[in-house]
Order: C-alpha cells, then structure tokens, then sequence
C-alpha cells in the first residue's frame, strides 16, 4: 500500500522563493475570486510592496503555476531595472530560475510540484 503525500501549499513555495530567490521590495500573497479568466496578478503597489493575486477558484497545480508565474515578475522588476513589460527577456530568465529552484527542491522527492 502506498501512502500519498499531502500536496504542498502555496505558502509553502511562497516561503520557499522568498528564502532562495529574495527580492528587493516585500512580497505578499492573497488568493482571492479574479475573474474565470484570470489565474493571477502582480501588483506593485504605492508604498513598494508586491502584491501577488492568485485566483481561489483554480486547483492547486494552477494556483502554484501561477504563483511561479507572477514572482517572475516580482524578480524582474528590480529598482532601476522596472522592466514593465509583461514577458520579457529578463522576466523569462526570473522564470527559469524559480523552476530551477523548485526542480531542485523536489529532487529526491516523488517528483511532482
């Protein structure tokens, strides 16, 4: 019999990105209804802080892929280097760094994010 291991929260990889993939302004996390349309949201707000919205209604594997996503952003957009575009270059290369990190996380593990 094979036991199935509880799948790990958002706050976990939160927590997770924020220890090895720190950022310049402080991050927050909320999920919250966004239109069906919508997985997600980063907001720089007036006071620099990050605000992540993750869409409540989505399973966890998207609200994590979402969660990836979004603190791409958060690790693009540096003071000085507010590389607004939605996807670029710099945001893509944020991206590959949050897998790396994940993939290495898990390495060992069952596999599965």
């Amino acid at each position: 019999m094979t036991s199935q291991k509880k799948p790990l929260s958002l706050a976990h990889y939160m927590r997770l990105l924020k220890s090895k993939l720190p950022c310049y302004f402080p991050v927050y996390i909320r999920t919250l209804k966004l239109s069906d349309d919508i997985h997600g949201e980063c907001q720089l707000t007036e006071d620099n802080t990050f605000l992540l919205k993750i869409n409540k209604n989505d399973l966890l594997v998207i609200q994590k892929d979402t969660l990836f996503h979004e603190y791409a952003h958060v690790l693009a957009w540096t003071p000085g280097h507010m590389d607004l575009a939605d996807h670029s270059a710099s945001w893509g290369v944020a991206y590959a760094r949050i897998w790396r990190t994940i993939h290495n996380e898990n390495e060992g593990a069952d596999g599965s994010l």
